[in-house]
């Protein structure tokens, strides 16, 4: 079994496995910034969407509520109205 996408997260251009992380500081998560910790003692700042994506990764429940709805619903005016108008274009 080798490994997947999933299996790595990424902070600006530096690549690192999931597995090496032993902690993770999402409070600063609204700011789009997030902290990580490895197995080697590397702390990492993950910023900006990056950071969203670590959380989703890691720990889905930390963008939950309001804390980052505006993040979750970015793409609704696109998907719920962009999408439909290019179809009914296309036709």
């Amino acid at each position: 079994m080798g490994l997947t996408y999933s299996d790595f997260a990424k902070a600006g251009t530096t690549v690192f496995r999931l597995d090496d992380v032993t902690s993770a500081d999402f409070s600063r998560i609204e700011e789009l910034l997030a902290v990580v910790v490895l197995r080697d003692g590397q702390r990492i700042e993950v910023c900006d969407i990056d950071a969203i994506d670590l959380a989703y990764l890691i720990k889905p429940s930390a963008v939950e509520g309001r804390r980052l709805a505006y993040a979750r619903h970015a793409w609704a005016f696109h998907n719920l109205v962009a999408h439909p108008l290019m179809q009914v274009l296309a036709f």
